[in-house]
């Protein structure tokens, strides 16, 4: 994937999927095989784990999602966007950017995920707010 804004809705789409095998094919779209993620709540190489991050996080907030909330910006092989994460009421939950180098063939080499906010307290409004819609 040699475009570098398709690569993030693809990585974006990864975080949103809920169905295991179409999660991994997402993942293997976004990231180079020995890819890394860090973020405030995990480290991740490669697929497999990459794969395990994601489905951890929606286990611990279930009813969420993610959407770009910024511009993209691009300076070489080096991304940078906002994002946040929203409950299903649509409200936004917490905000954070990534900050993303890009392999050779575009897809994500090495990502890391910054919280705007704690992200224990997120899971915790994320939590409530999932609770009050199912009741």
């Amino acid at each position: 994937m040699k475009n570098p804004l398709a690569t993030v809705y693809c990585y974006i789409a990864a975080w949103n999927e809920r169905e295991p095998s179409r999660r991994r094919e997402l993942i293997r779209q976004a990231f180079a095989e020995d890819a890394v993620y860090v973020d405030p709540l995990s480290k991740a190489q490669g697929y497999d784990e990459i794969d395990k991050a994601i489905a951890s996080f929606f286990e611990m907030l279930p009813g969420t999602a993610f959407l770009v909330s910024d511009e993209i910006h691009r300076q070489n092989s080096i991304l940078s966007y906002s994002w946040k994460l929203t409950a299903l009421d649509g409200s936004t939950l917490v905000e954070g950017s990534d900050r993303v180098q890009l392999a050779e063939d575009g897809r994500y080499r090495y990502a890391i995920g910054f919280y705007v906010a704690d992200p224990v307290e997120t899971s915790n409004k994320a939590k409530t707010a999932f609770e009050a819609y199912q009741n």
